[in-house]
């Protein structure tokens, strides 16, 4: 429909006085002419209240649809009944789980979840928050058709003209990469302060994903390699540290030799 149409069947209410008025005074004559120039001018200026305020709202609705498209660009979004029962998905959502909608459609959000979050009482607990009509915000881990992911579930509810809630939306934004990284520097953290604490046998053995463990793999390798310089001083130092024990033995040995040199000198000198 067209913003004309839209304006025009929404002013027509307006226009029944001004007919009535007219048909009264033209077609039957009882109607003045002071009474119908009033209701004239009254209606007239109704009618310019409602056209402003109808472009304001017309106006309004634009902007929130061009941000609800965009959230829609950006954002996994699934929405469900109060019980949990999926009812729509847009495709990015259904894109990063791997499901078609008609795969979805009528089948609960537990399907999502492990079983024991699907057994638990904060499980319940979050469906009957929602229920009431509360948002609750979650970063957790979720199961899709190619594994798991990790996400932030921002749950919504969306309420009827009576303020009662009667669905729920979830905008969901994809963070397993972040969460690939809060591993990774967690366990470079964990390796970089044992080695600050002298030990050399510090090991990164968790497995990190994707491109990450290449770098696990360096710092293995950097660790290894600091390990073996250091056998290498210690090895050249028990060397250096016989060869000296050696030196000071002769020099011992030698300044011995000397004394009794010079005693044997003395005695000879004496008997002479």
């Amino acid at each position: 429909m067209s913003d004309r149409r839209r304006l025009l069947l929404f002013a027509s209410p307006l226009l029944v006085p001004l007919l009535v008025l007219a048909i009264m005074h033209f077609g039957t004559g009882k109607g003045s002419l002071l009474q119908f120039a009033a209701i004239a001018v009254l209606t007239g200026g109704a009618g310019a209240v409602v056209f402003v305020n109808y472009r304001a709202t017309l106006n309004l609705i634009r902007e929130l649809k061009s941000k609800l498209h965009g959230l829609h660009k950006t954002r996994h979004v699934v929405e469900y009944n109060t019980d949990g029962t999926i009812i729509w998905a847009n495709d990015l959502f259904l894109k990063l789980l791997g499901y078609r909608l008609d795969e979805r459609v009528g089948h609960h959000h537990r399907m999502f979840v492990d079983a024991d979050t699907a057994q638990s009482a904060e499980y319940r607990d979050m469906w009957a928050r929602l229920a009431r009509g509360e948002f609750v915000e979650q970063r957790v881990k979720r199961n899709t058709a190619r594994g798991n992911i990790w996400v932030i579930n921002n749950y919504t509810p969306v309420f009827d003209t009576k303020g009662r809630p009667y669905k729920v939306v979830n905008w969901m934004a994809d963070i397993t990469a972040y969460q690939s990284q809060e591993k990774v520097v967690a366990a470079l953290v964990e390796g970089l302060n044992k080695l600050a604490a002298g030990d050399l046998q510090a090991r990164i053995d968790q497995v990190f994903d994707g491109e990450y463990e290449t770098l696990r793999h360096t710092f293995n390798a950097a660790v290894a390699h600091s390990q073996d310089a250091m056998r290498s001083v210690l090895s050249a130092t028990d060397v250096i540290g016989r060869d000296a024990s050696g030196i000071a033995h002769a020099a011992t040995d030698l300044s011995q030799r000397t004394e009794q040199q010079a005693a044997s000198l003395e005695e000879t000198a004496a008997a002479l």
